[in-house]
């Protein structure tokens, strides 16, 4: 399309009537201003008004029409000056593509990420994404509490190096066989080394990620610490093989009977 420089169209070729739903003689009457609402006019004055101060076309400028039905599109433009033969500045040419459809499939995609995440988010428990080659990807909070690394530090490391030598031996075996088979791992116990040097006990469940053709792209993984657990399931043992180690090693004769 081309505009003078007060922005009325002087030619709009079909695909451009096509788009706005207007026929050529009712769109060579028009402006953006008839176009656009407030908002989006005025944003759209000051793209036209950069190109004419500097003489720079504009390009992927996001421009959101009102069609004649009424429905909002949206367009990405580009914006160039038209001057005469003397060099003299007399309107604007603009190529326009209507991405209306992938502006809706963006929209809902942010959308979807953005619940995504606040669930992610919101869990109690870790939740952990690593690539094919095992490089952390993403980590909710609860992870960065666990380990004591930020999120900054803790995404392209290695997830095997921070285990462990036989809880990564264990882990690499792990997520072969789910990339393999394809099914989920549920309680694969780790130990984990933290920033601070200490160990940490977790259980992970390790699913394999896929890309919108079916091939596999990664892993995620559920964590959750047993730290706690573990220490209390180390000292009923140890209470038990102590109290046992007593009865077998008295001379008295022991024995337990039930109710009845």
């Amino acid at each position: 399309f081309e505009t003078d420089l007060t922005g009325i169209m002087t030619f709009a070729n079909d695909k451009t009537c096509r788009d706005l739903g207007y026929t050529r003689e009712e769109l060579l009457r028009m402006s953006n201003r008839q176009l656009q609402d407030d908002e989006n006019a005025r944003k759209t004055y000051e793209a036209f008004n950069k190109v004419y101060k500097t003489g720079y076309p504009v390009k992927d400028y996001h421009y959101q029409a009102i069609r004649k039905n009424g429905n909002k599109a949206d367009f990405e433009i580009s914006i160039s000056l038209i001057r005469d033969a003397r060099g003299k500045p007399i309107g604007f040419r603009g190529l326009s593509r209507d991405i209306t459809e992938r502006q809706k499939i963006e929209d809902a995609l942010r959308a979807s990420e953005e619940k995504y995440r606040t669930i992610i988010e919101s869990i109690t428990d870790g939740y952990v994404e690593v690539d094919l080659a095992g490089n952390w990807t993403f980590v909710n909070d609860v992870i960065c509490g666990h380990m004591k690394y930020s999120r900054e530090e803790l995404v392209g490391m290695d997830f095997h190096k921070l285990h462990t030598q036989r809880s990564a031996e264990r882990s690499m075996k792990a997520f072969a066989e789910v990339f393999q088979t394809g099914k989920p791992l549920k309680s694969l116990e780790i130990e984990a080394v933290r920033k601070d040097g200490t160990i940490g006990d977790y259980e992970l469940s390790v699913s394999l990620m896929k890309d919108a053709y079916g091939q596999p792209m990664g892993f995620r993984c559920i964590s959750r610490d047993i730290s706690e657990r573990k220490k209390m399931e180390d000292a009923l043992r140890a209470s038990e093989e102590r109290h046992r180690s007593i009865l077998e090693n008295m001379q008295e004769a022991y024995f337990e009977n039930d109710l009845s």
